[in-house]
């Protein structure tokens, strides 16, 4: 099974973690997510892998 990420920017200055995307979405859905967010300094833009909970691990649902 091919890996699922969220797209998320950490807040530098407090490191707040702010999750972009609803759904886990494939690593070339998320680096086509990152090139389109705009790069300030005082935060950083990131995927973030899932990892599924016990009982699901189907995220296409």
């Amino acid at each position: 099974m091919e890996k699922r990420y969220h797209v998320v920017v950490v807040i530098e200055r407090t490191g707040e973690v702010v999750r972009l995307s609803a759904r886990p979405i494939t690593h070339e859905e998320g680096c086509t997510w990152l090139g389109k967010i705009a790069d300030y300094p005082w935060r950083r833009k990131q995927l973030e892998e899932v990892t599924p909970h016990e009982n699901h691990t189907d995220f296409s649902t």
